[in-house]
């Protein structure tokens, strides 16, 4: 007999639920916008969200045995002695977020960025909650910090650097291994939604991690590619062959699967500037038929080598735009041409990922297909990706891996399997495979050839 567990996924645009169970299968799925510019209420709606999913999944949350929560991070929330947020959420994305070279937490700048938002608040905090934590703690009671595997630890946070940046390690909650019990569902939360009373909550993780799990990206060599409102190229490699130079361009960073580390190379806003494309051509409510008209246009021809070439430079130098600009390099007219716009975008995407798959082979694995997880599940798109990479797309039979990531925590802390690449391996199927088409690909080579004819065929910038 089955049984079945409930996993969410805060994302930076919408939470995620599902009742996963232990053969793999989706038995029900809902997916919650989520308001932005929200400041102190955004951790509020994050609960609401969340609650909101498990009344809309019904009976299928009332059966559930356990409970698992990943999110996206490093993103911090203040929280009092009561269990209430006392201030902003800041995410991983605000601007105002200052990367020091002297830490390797990533999330202490988050603490720091906060303390110029609301110093009250920091005073006033009892825990310095990270994202998908704060739900956990919020249905059990109990404050901890998800810890991917011991490796990890330094790169959340260590007592010297909390020290270090002026604040007390005992506001910062202790860590619970991934999979591990940290409490149960409190009374309060069955009361008012379906979620069986009394049932275990296990720690999940950072939203790639658990990606990473959702799509069996568990084994040196498979390579996922994770989507939302950011996305990354993220390949699993051996401990031993963690690559000692020449890793610009990468984030290497440990794995949940002993022996294992993750190399990335991220595209910060990818899905964002869709959004932002949307949003201008007034196709928020309506995108399908927008998309439909943006993938099917034809590959852009030698007109537009100038239009992509100046987008994908423009993505790559780090300085925060609007789809505006992308608009401006078409020639049209502000509210013109949206459906060129999102293609000049699209194929500079294209190229960079192509950028990003040469650096990944560079580290000695080969690479047959890539694994695809999240938001960004646009059929058009992964058709365009495949032509780019000439690779096959592989789409998971859970698209929003995270949660089948969260799944395999839940059902490894409770005992189905001895550890989380046992419980990786046996969720995670196949739902559809793309296939790159051959005469595209070369059309795509062929521009990538003539913006970039120093690294051609393969290489980019």
């Amino acid at each position: 007999m089955t049984t079945a567990v409930l996993t969410a996924d805060i994302g930076t645009s919408a939470l995620k639920c599902a009742v996963i169970d232990s053969s793999g299968t989706s038995r029900g799925q809902v997916r919650i916008p989520l308001g932005t510019h929200l400041g102190a209420h955004r951790a509020r709606q994050w609960e609401a969200a969340f609650l909101k999913g498990v009344q809309e999944l019904g009976s299928q949350a009332s059966e559930v045995t356990a409970v698992t929560f990943s999110g996206n991070g490093p993103s911090i929330v203040p929280v009092d002695s009561g269990g209430e947020p006392c201030g902003p959420a800041v995410l991983w994305n605000d601007p105002g977020i200052v990367k020091d070279p002297e830490l390797q937490s990533l999330f202490l700048p988050v603490v720091r960025r906060l303390r110029e938002y609301d110093s009250a608040a920091v005073r006033s905090a009892r825990w310095f909650s990270g994202c998908p934590e704060y739900l956990a703690g919020r249905i059990t009671g109990s404050w901890r910090t998800f810890l991917p595997s011991a490796e990890f630890a330094s790169y959340i946070w260590s007592e010297g650097e909390i020290l270090s940046c002026g604040f007390s390690p005992e506001r910062f909650p202790p860590m619970a291994v991934l999979g591990s019990r940290i409490g149960a569902v409190q009374s309060w939360v069955s009361r008012i939604s379906p979620l069986p009373k009394g049932i275990p909550v296990y720690a999940g993780g950072p939203d790639y991690i658990m990606a990473l799990l959702g799509t069996a990206v568990t084994v040196p060599g498979r390579v996922c590619d994770r989507t939302g409102t950011s996305e990354a190229l993220n390949i699993c490699i051996a401990h031993e062959d963690l690559p000692q130079s020449n890793t610009s361009g990468l984030r290497v960073l440990p794995h949940a699967v002993e022996g294992c580390r993750t190399a990335a190379v991220l595209l910060p806003d990818s899905g964002a500037l869709f959004q932002q494309i949307l949003a201008s051509a007034g196709a928020l409510r309506q995108p399908e038929e927008f998309t439909r008209r943006l993938f099917s246009h034809q590959i852009l021809d030698e007109s537009f080598d100038e239009a992509v070439l100046s987008a994908v430079k423009l993505l790559q130098s780090g300085e925060s735009f609007d789809a505006s600009r992308i608009l401006q390099l078409t020639g049209s007219e502000p509210g013109q041409n949206w459906v060129l716009a999102g293609r000049v975008l699209s194929e500079a995407l294209g190229c960079l990922l192509c950028a990003g798959l040469e650096r990944i082979k560079q580290l000695g694995y080969p690479v047959h297909a890539v694994r695809v997880s999240g938001g960004q599940m646009n059929s058009g798109w992964n058709r365009l990706k495949a032509d780019f990479l000439r690779l096959p797309l592989e789409i998971p039979a859970i698209r929003d891996a995270e949660l089948a990531g969260c799944a395999a925590a839940c059902f490894t802390g409770s005992g189905l399997f001895s550890d989380i690449a046992e419980a990786s391996e046996s969720l995670y199927s196949l739902g559809e495979t793309i296939q790159p088409d051959a005469a595209r690909s070369m059309v795509l080579a062929q521009r990538m050839a003539r913006l970039f004819p120093r690294q051609f065929p393969q290489k980019l910038p």
